[in-house]
């Protein structure tokens, strides 16, 4: 063969050259798509909100003696407002005031006393808020006493988002580090890059946006298979939400999210969450993530104390949805619901709204494709959205 039929070869191949062989599952191999065979791995180890209450802590301890395919293990917090407005924003946000914590050692008691019952705390610095070197000089000294304190009541890791703020704490401590969502990663590069700077992350926190790219979390587990990854089952946020770094970092002039939530139906703002069901919770322990998390939705975390939710999360990984009703599953998992007052006629059950739910398996198949896809190709969670409204508006009182 000649040199001129070669490049006449290499013209005619090109193209599928360049496409990768369309074949191709996400993760590289030779199949059309991504199959995962749901599979308990592990005990789906949860971190919820530290509670400044007692009684709330004492209730957790008490929901860990009730189940065995859960557990609570890990509790998070940070000081509240107003102390933190000593951070302007940077490094901390307080995400709500809680008059009652009047000093760091009002924190200390309610963490101690959860370390006492045998949860691991973890201290937030979690705001994405970026920060010059005079904002920084500003705020030193308060930031080196921090982490003096946090270090002498026994807290071990600092869960952070923004890479600023992993520098510093590196360069004057040694804490264990875990990545918030609020980094908004969201390729696995990302990850490899940090990691490389900062070898003492032990945790991913996902970004919501992909709960549900099975094909990224499996390649992700498969890069750093002894770092734990942490799903938010609960974040009621939207899918691109523009403002999610900018949200978190501050009060002033935030997205105006309600006007999004109030144009779309009910079921379009649950479809179009990142929130996980807890029937689905073994597609991602066979992928080896066994860690998942609850944010204190809809409470501000600095006064987090109804446990409602959490508890018929957990009744649901523990004792299945077979006796659940249709109204306990739209009131605890549909959070962001402008109409207060839906009822649904009491003998309609979630089995019998599990047709026109989101199916994980449309997911495990495209879900690496939402980014791209939504609205445009792919329609799939408007359309399930319009079947739901029109089943459910036959059972409504």
């Amino acid at each position: 063969m000649n040199r001129r039929d070669l490049v006449k070869l290499g013209i005619l191949f090109s193209p599928f050259l360049l496409s990768g062989c369309g074949n191709k599952k996400a993760d590289g191999t030779n199949a059309p798509y991504l199959e995962i065979t749901p599979k308990k791995t592990g005990l789906y180890s949860f971190s919820a909100p530290l509670p400044f209450n007692y009684d709330v802590i004492d209730e957790i301890a008490e929901l860990n003696n009730k189940y065995t395919q859960a557990k609570i293990t890990s509790l998070y917090n940070c000081v509240p407002r107003p102390i933190v407005d000593e951070f302007n924003n940077c490094m901390q946000a307080g995400r709500g005031h809680n008059y009652d914590i009047k000093s760091y050692e009002d924190f200390a008691k309610y963490a101690k006393y959860a370390m006492k019952k045998g949860f691991h705390i973890c201290y937030l610095l979690n705001s994405p808020k970026p920060f010059t070197e005079k904002d920084y000089r500003e705020i030193e000294p308060n930031f080196k006493k921090l982490l003096d304190f946090l270090e002498d009541i026994g807290i071990k890791e600092i869960k952070f988002g923004n890479t600023q703020v992993a520098s510093l704490v590196n360069k004057y401590k040694k804490f264990r580090l875990s990545a918030s969502t609020c980094l908004e990663y969201h390729n696995i590069t990302q990850y490899k890059n940090l990691v490389h700077n900062y070898p003492n992350i032990d945790l991913f926190d996902i970004a919501e946006d992909e709960n549900h790219n099975f094909a990224f979390l499996k390649n992700l587990k498969t890069m750093f298979p002894t770092r734990n990854i942490e799903l938010m089952v609960n974040e009621f946020c939207f899918k691109g939400c523009p403002a999610r770094i900018s949200h978190p970092g501050g009060d002033f002039c935030n997205f105006d999210c309600p006007k999004i939530f109030r144009e779309r139906t009910l079921f379009q703002n649950f479809y179009h969450s990142a929130i996980i069901y807890p029937w689905n919770l073994p597609y991602y322990s066979a992928l080896g993530i066994n860690n998942f998390k609850f944010s204190s939705t809809p409470q501000p975390r600095a006064i987090f104390s109804d446990l409602g939710f959490v508890k018929f999360y957990l009744d649901c990984v523990e004792y299945g949805v077979e006796n659940v009703t249709a109204q306990d599953f739209i009131d605890n998992m549909i959070i962001f619901k402008f109409d207060k007052d839906i009822k649904i006629k009491e003998d309609l059950m979630v089995k019998d709204i599990m047709p026109y739910l989101l199916d994980v398996g449309q997911f495990i198949k495209h879900g690496h494709e939402c980014a791209v896809r939504c609205g445009t190709v792919c329609k799939y969670c408007d359309q399930q959205a319009e079947k739901a409204e029109k089943f459910l508006s036959k059972y409504k009182v």
